[in-house]
Formats: C-alpha cells, structure tokens, sequence
C-alpha cells in the first residue's frame, strides 16, 4: 500500500471513520449552532464566551488537520 493510502486509512480510523469533508461540515455545523444560540439571546457578557466555545471547536486537532490536507488539494477542490 503507498504511503499516502497508509496515511488516508490511518487517519479514516483516527478520526473515527470520517471524511475530512465530513470533519470539516461538522465543525461547521457545530459553529452555526453555538451562533445561533448567541443571535437568540443576545448577551454582551456572553460574547466572550461564545468566541472561546467558537475558538475550541475550529482548534481542534482534527478540525484543523483535516481543513490543512483539504486546502492542500487532498480532498475538496475549488471549481471555477
């Protein structure tokens, strides 16, 4: 097996069996439900805290991994 098939089908299991899309959409997902929550109860004493919650999602390991390889051309490409 070639080293970066190794290195997809370790990282398939690290991950839990996701995709680094699907990483990637999760995260998202996970960022729009902690600024919804903030736009429906706006408080000025919680913003800080919701940028920490934002913060601690898209600095994970895995988010950040996987957001790296598909930058890089490993996954998602841009269409023009």
């Amino acid at each position: 097996m070639p080293a970066f098939d190794q290195f997809k089908a370790l990282f398939f299991h690290m991950s839990g069996g996701m995709t680094d899309q699907e990483i990637v959409v999760r995260a998202c997902t996970e960022l729009r439900k902690i600024a919804a929550e903030y736009i429906i109860e706006p408080d000025p004493l919680d913003a800080e805290i919701t940028m920490q919650q934002m913060l601690s999602i898209l600095d994970r390991r895995d988010v950040v991994a996987a957001a790296e390889r598909l930058s890089r051309g490993y996954g998602l490409r841009v269409v023009k």
